[in-house]
């Protein structure tokens, strides 16, 4: 369980794991990790391989989706598009755990998740989900402060709340919801962080009417993470449930796979969230003590700017990463074939190379992704990727000299205050990552073991 400790600087850190890269294959046991190779193989030979022929009538299936689908402008989807969408998804996150959540979901059964996945994937491409930006619809729903990502659980999980009474089905269209969900949901991604893989949703029902009842937006969601975002939910607590959910909620179980259904927890009770999520996080509201209020700041939303506009590093940093993904799936290929011998270097190369993917899309992010409301915010910043900062609450600080405290120094009420922060992610952002590959590579030299050349700059 992770400890959220005060910082004497006004932060609060939040317990990471070490700097020692493990290797998600050594989280499996010996048959899960043979099935996560079959799974790998398979995939390879649908989206890198010309000539392949599948003996797996699944995988003929899937060779045909891959070959024939066609996207929304009549365009065949083919190889390309698959593999330029299957990294737009793993974005900067671990490969093998972003693939192994599409095998849980299928309780291993190889042949299904595969189908899963590229379905996932085709259904990206048709839907242009690496597309999707802020418009002034979404920003509309995002003033309401309806949902957003705020805090972690004690698992470290991020929660993304959800308060029903602030949506109003009429106040906008089904296909605006739709897309606001989907921005949310890939936002979300941003606020997982290793060793962290899901996130937790806190669904608020105070002042909950029947106005708020938007059945479609409910199928829309549970369709989304069901089919498109499997195992991204840690759980889902809902809060101050009114006896007219009673019925709703039983409707809504038919609709929910069973895994889903059993990380459903229901509360009544502040006391009750202080089980799951740690006081300094819950907002007053709840029960904490957190004074943190949901605001959005003043910006535009024309996404020019000069990362965006640069096409000239966009083209470089996309064909680096390219090229490093090419190495991935060479480096995947010797690991499937290596005999016992070989495996733990062919391992260590792989992670290595994962650690190398996820700081250099970090670099690579602000040449192809559009500015999130959360980076207006603060929460984000593009000059520290990886790392979350979380305004937890404002402090009165007695204490006229304030230091180098950036979060010092507001004057309200001729009072002065500091900002406490939940800082997450410093050991995994790109700062920290490019210091550890240079570790492990010079004990890889040490150790005489073979890397590929990189030659340019993660």
């Amino acid at each position: 369980m992770s400890s959220i400790v005060p910082t004497d600087s006004g932060q609060v850190t939040q317990g990471l794991p070490s700097k020692s890269p493990q290797p998600f294959f050594f989280k499996l046991d010996p048959t899960q990790s043979n099935d996560l190779k079959n799974f790998w193989k398979r995939l390879i030979d649908l989206i890198y391989s010309e000539g392949s022929n599948p003996i797996d009538p699944i995988d003929l299936e899937l060779k045909s989706v891959i070959h024939e689908s066609l996207d929304l402008e009549g365009n065949k989807i083919g190889q390309e598009k698959f593999k330029v969408a299957l990294w737009n998804w793993i974005m900067m996150d671990d490969p093998d755990v972003m693939v192994t959540k599409f095998i849980r979901a299928r309780k291993w059964d190889i042949s299904l998740a595969l189908k899963m996945l590229i379905n996932c994937l085709k259904w990206r491409i048709e839907n242009k989900i690496d597309e999707l930006k802020e418009n002034e619809q979404i920003k509309k729903q995002l003033k309401t402060g309806k949902t957003f990502v705020h805090g972690v659980d004690r698992n470290g999980s991020p929660i993304f709340r959800i308060f029903a009474s602030r949506h109003k089905t009429s106040d906008q269209s089904a296909k605006d919801v739709e897309e606001f969900v989907l921005y949310s949901m890939e936002s979300t991604r941003y606020f997982v962080v290793p060793p962290v893989e899901a996130s937790t949703i806190l669904v608020n029902l105070s002042g909950f009417g029947m106005s708020s009842m938007d059945w479609k937006v409910n199928n829309f969601m549970i369709k989304c993470l069901e089919a498109y975002y499997p195992e991204t939910l840690n759980a889902q607590i809902i809060h101050n449930a009114p006896w007219i959910f009673q019925g709703i909620w039983k409707i809504i179980t038919t609709m929910l796979d069973p895994v889903v259904k059993s990380k459903v927890t229901f509360t009544s009770s502040n006391q009750d969230l202080l089980k799951v999520i740690d006081k300094s996080v819950l907002l007053a509201s709840e029960g904490g003590d957190s004074d943190w209020e949901w605001s959005i700041p003043d910006y535009s939303m024309d996404h020019d700017n000069k990362y965006l506009n640069d096409s000239e590093t966009r083209s470089k940093e996309l064909a680096n990463r390219q090229r490093l993904t090419e190495i991935f799936i060479d480096t995947t290929r010797q690991w499937i074939a290596a005999d016992s011998d070989q495996s733990n270097e062919v391992i260590q190369c792989r992670e290595l190379l994962k650690l190398m993917l996820r700081a250099h899309y970090f670099k690579l992010m602000p040449y192809v992704k559009p500015l999130l409301v959360y980076h207006h915010q603060k929460t984000l910043d593009p000059a520290e990727p990886g790392v979350v900062r979380f305004q937890l609450n404002r402090q009165k600080d007695s204490e006229s000299n304030q230091g180098s405290n950036p979060n010092c120094g507001n004057k309200e009420n001729n009072a002065e205050y500091k900002t406490n922060e939940l800082v997450i992610g410093k050991e995994t952002a790109r700062k920290a990552l490019l210091q550890l590959i240079d570790e492990t590579k010079n004990r890889f030299k040490d150790d005489g073991i073979q890397f590929p050349m990189i030659d340019f700059e993660i």
